[in-house]
């Protein structure tokens, strides 16, 4: 009788261990998991923009100028389209999503390195080349160590959470000259094809990006996903896992362009007044000025076969007023007039002229620009001219004249003369 009583209360904790064994399982099942897509894209990275970048003398381009800059959006990653999922969650797990970002703190040259004097922005493969990206949504700009941002687009469907790529938030990147390279020992590099060589540095005609290694990478936290902590290194070994999309400067090229600054010691070239008697009789009033350019080491034209070469050209209004007047049937475009040539309290019939060298007016560039060669002067040109080399810069300055006097076939009328001129340079 006693062994008869002692089986129903062995029954009932059976029961309970069974009730108590069957919780584990269904705890378990609250987590993230990436879909083939997403674990596909972790496995090749996106091109960021195939940009064609033209560095310049650091005294010319100073560091921090912008060369080129793009939005990094899932939307428009090739092969997946903005209803792609990318992971699938249990519904539970709603306050548990974050999306992760980092550049590539693996890779020295893709986004380990920090450029001086530029917060935020870190060394690339493209010598002289600095990137920085921002996550719009959070306005949090990525660092080698991985960030995130509380995601709250998603959509519910069967009782799961669905995290299309829509709902990945854009990056803004840019891309600006940097005034230094980093020192070797900065970081390690993860791939062999992301080092530098003498050629690489030497930016003789267009470099293609050479590293193999993305410079951001963009991955999901949330249950079950082996993703690391905010602070964590960055690499791409996490994306392997939790699947992700890792964007690279794929398609990008460099190169290094001899060029050229204006300067204008003088910008604003003022007249002595002359009466309209004056002008009738053929008088007129000329005023020096000078135009200094200022360009790379490599635009030596006393050493080097390189030429260059400076236009003037007219202001839009200018240049249709000449139309307008009796000058138009002249072969060569030589006076400047008047902006609002015509306008109330504008003078007539003047007009003005600059000389280079000797007494033959500068023949001035059209409106639009053409591919004519008639405008177009080589500089040095003439006596007036004074070449100073210093350091990697060699500075050519040329003195010109500004003539206000009388023109052909129109009565001058009193009033102001206002004129505006552009000085162009090309490096050939």
């Amino acid at each position: 009788m006693q062994t008869q009583k002692a089986r129903p209360r062995d029954c009932k904790l059976l029961a309970l261990l069974l009730v108590c064994l069957s919780l584990a399982p269904l705890s378990a099942l609250a987590v993230c998991s990436p879909t083939p897509s997403a674990l596909q894209l972790a496995q090749g990275a996106v091109s960021l923009m195939p940009a064609a970048l033209r560095l310049q003398n650091a005294t010319l381009m100073p560091p921090g100028q912008n060369l080129a800059s793009a939005i990094a959006s899932p939307n428009t990653v090739p092969g997946i389209n903005p209803e792609t999922i990318l992971w699938e969650c249990d519904q539970g797990d709603q306050e548990s999503l974050y999306e992760v970002f980092a550049t590539n703190g693996q890779e020295r040259l893709a986004g380990a390195t920090p450029v001086g004097q530029l917060p935020g922005y870190y060394a690339t493969w493209l010598p002289y080349v600095a990137l920085k990206a921002e996550n719009i949504p959070s306005n949090q700009v990525l660092s080698p160590q991985w960030q995130s941002s509380k995601l709250s687009n998603f959509e519910i469907a069967g009782g799961k959470i669905l995290i299309k790529a829509k709902h990945l938030g854009p990056m803004k990147v840019q891309l600006v000259r940097a005034g230094e390279l980093p020192s070797s020992g900065s970081s390690t590099s993860a791939s062999a094809s992301c080092t530098w060589n003498s050629n690489t540095l030497s930016l003789q005609g267009p470099l293609s990006y050479g590293c193999d290694q993305p410079s951001l990478l963009v991955s999901l936290r949330g249950p079950g996903l082996a993703t690391p902590s905010d602070g964590t290194q960055a690499s791409l070994i996490t994306l392997a896992a939790t699947g992700g999309i890792s964007y690279g400067l794929y398609g990008s090229s460099a190169s290094y362009e001899e060029s050229c600054t204006v300067l204008l010691p003088q910008p604003t070239v003022i007249f002595p007044a002359i009466s309209i008697r004056e002008l009738t009789a053929g008088a007129s009033r000329q005023v020096d000025f000078s135009i200094v350019l200022k360009c790379d080491e490599w635009v030596d034209t006393t050493a080097f076969d390189n030429s260059v070469y400076l236009g003037i050209q007219p202001s839009e209004s200018a240049y249709n007023a000449y139309q307008s007047s009796t000058l138009a049937g002249y072969e060569n475009l030589t006076y400047l007039l008047s902006d609002n040539y015509g306008g109330h309290d504008t003078a007539r019939g003047v007009g003005i002229e600059i000389f280079m060298s000797d007494n033959n007016p500068m023949t001035l560039l059209s409106w639009p620009l053409s591919d004519q060669p008639s405008g177009w002067y080589r500089v040095p040109g003439g006596t007036r001219a004074n070449i100073i080399k210093a350091g990697n810069l060699i500075q050519y300055s040329q003195t010109f004249t500004a003539r206000l006097h009388k023109i052909p076939g129109e009565t001058p009328k009193p009033g102001t003369v206002k004129s505006t001129a552009y000085v162009l340079v090309k490096v050939q």
